[in-house]
Order: C-alpha cells, then sequence, then structure tokens
C-alpha cells in the first residue's frame, strides 16, 4: 500500500467525524481490526477492499477511494444521490463538471500550447468519460422525475 493510500486509509478511521467504533459497527467489521488496518505502520494487516464502499458511504468521506484512483493514474468525480427535485439534480450535474473541468486545466493550457503529454490525455479522457456518464444518469433521473402539468 502507498504511503498516500495509507494516510488516506488512517485518516479517513482516525481524523473524520465518526469514531472507529461507529465505523467499525456500521460496516460490520471489529473494532480492533478496524484500528490495525488503519495502522499505517503495520506491515500484515491491511484494509479489505471489500470494505472501502461502505466505510466511504458511512463517513461521507472519499479521500480513500481518491488515493487509489490517484495511484492507479484514474481520476475520480462522484455522482451524487440525488433528490427528486430539479434543482438538486442541476446542482449535482454542475458540481461534477465543475471537478472534470478543474482536472482538465493541464489538457486546456496543452492545447494552447500546442503539446498535450499522454498522461494528461488519459486523464481528460476519463474526466470527459466519468462526465458523460454521469450526466447520461442525471439525465435518466430528470426523465423518470418529470410531471405532466
Amino acid at each position: 500500500m502507498s504511503n498516500a493510500l495509507q494516510v488516506a486509509v488512517y485518516d479517513v478511521i482516525h481524523e473524520g467525524d465518526k469514531s472507529p467504533k461507529e465505523i467499525a459497527y456500521a460496516i460490520g467489521c471489529g473494532h480492533a481490526y478496524l484500528l490495525a488496518a488503519a495502522d499505517p505502520r503495520s506491515e500484515v494487516l491491511q484494509l479489505q477492499a471489500r470494505l472501502i464502499a461502505p466505510i466511504t458511504k458511512f463517513t461521507g468521506n472519499d479521500a480513500i477511494l481518491r488515493a487509489i484512483c490517484e495511484e492507479a493514474g484514474y481520476l475520480a468525480i462522484p455522482c451524487r444521490t440525488v433528490t427528486p427535485n430539479q434543482q438538486d439534480v442541476i446542482g449535482a450535474l454542475g458540481d461534477i463538471a465543475k471537478e472534470a473541468g478543474e482536472a482538465m486545466t493541464e489538457i486546456v493550457q496543452g492545447i494552447a500550447d500546442g503539446v498535450v503529454c499522454e498522461g494528461d490525455a488519459t486523464v481528460g479522457r476519463r474526466a470527459l468519460d466519468e462526465l458523460i456518464r454521469c450526466a447520461e444518469s442525471l439525465k435518466e433521473l430528470v426523465a423518470q422525475k418529470v410531471v405532466a402539468r
């Protein structure tokens, strides 16, 4: 596990609004296991991958996912849960678009300079793909919530 990932796991478990005991109870694992798995000095025990999504959902902190994506060369853009209110849908799409735009700043500069490195291009393609996927999901949600008046 990389240092950035170890720090992210430690911070989510120990530095957030929820205590390690609350997190362990909510995700159905032992408190002692969670403490040991979140210890960056441990070379034997590491956090099980199956627990990352439940921890992220319960704590609301996506630092572990972002660290994994960064290490793998991917971009993490959350598709937030949207309520039926159309303003919420529009706001969520705006947030996703803003995050994708921020991630693509290097590409825009590279295009202006006439040179885009392969790494930036890969990140940009992934950001656009995620933006499109999220937009399509939100489009379907809006279609389900439209009511004829």
